[in-house]
């Protein structure tokens, strides 16, 4: 379980690289208080490819995984995984790593239930089995030993990719979208907070406040939890 803080800094899909550093902003913030928190909740999709045993990865974002570790032994850091970075427990050992499998998590705020997550939770079979198969350590250990052999081009290829994809666009029909994916899962109560669509969108699902977070890599978005009448509220913040 989850105990939200008031003051909590939420930030999703920072999709963070080299050609999108706006994530290492908002951190060198924090860490100068210049943003004052005690709480930082990592969404999902904060990298745009981290996966802990694939060696180039890691290398690449050193820089900002250091002031990550720093930053995590002054504040509470806890980190949903997404589809785009997993298996974090090895790099990140001093935060509370939640994988794909342990979400939607149950979450507490001024003694109201929730519930948060990155967003892919409730993909179908198909998807649902390539998510096991790709966060699987041994095969990212074979991934990785693979991309060693030839001499990092694999990990370099699939940078490429990434650079080249389009990730903010606007989602036609979300909110159908989002209320037939409850219909199916109509386990949860209280508010919801999830990011993954990049659509930073809020309304009412069956009694539930349902909360899009917007990207951080689309709209320089981060959110601050925040409490009225002890209703969790999220306040909306640009860098």
């Amino acid at each position: 379980m989850i105990h939200l803080k008031e003051g909590a800094v939420l930030v999703a899909d920072a999709h963070y690289a080299s050609y999108r550093p706006l994530f290492s902003t908002l951190i060198d913030k924090i860490i100068s208080k210049e943003i004052q928190t005690t709480q930082l909740l990592l969404m999902g999709d904060v990298f745009d490819l981290l996966m802990g045993p694939i060696d180039a990865f890691i290398q690449a974002e050193k820089e900002i995984i250091d002031k990550l570790n720093t930053l995590s032994l002054e504040i509470e850091i806890i980190y949903l995984e997404g589809n785009h970075d997993f298996q974090l427990s090895s790099i990140f050992p001093h935060m509370k790593i939640y994988p794909m499998a342990l979400q939607p998590v149950l979450s507490v705020y001024n003694n109201q239930e929730g519930f948060l997550a990155h967003g892919d939770w409730a993909g179908g079979f198909i998807y649902n089995l390539y998510s096991k198969i790709i966060r699987n350590k041994l095969v990212l250990k074979l991934l990785n030993f693979t991309d060693v052999v030839v001499r990092y081009k694999l990990s370099q290829k699939f940078s490429q990719k990434m650079r080249k994809k389009l990730i903010c666009s606007e989602f036609i029909g979300f909110e159908n979208y989002i209320k037939n994916k409850f219909k199916k899962n109509k386990r949860f109560h209280g508010w919801f907070v999830e990011g993954h669509y990049h659509q930073g969108s809020n309304f009412l699902l069956e009694g539930m406040i349902y909360h899009n977070l917007g990207a951080l890599a689309c709209n320089k978005s981060y959110f601050v939890v925040q409490s009225n009448n002890n209703v969790i509220t999220l306040s909306h913040h640009t860098l």
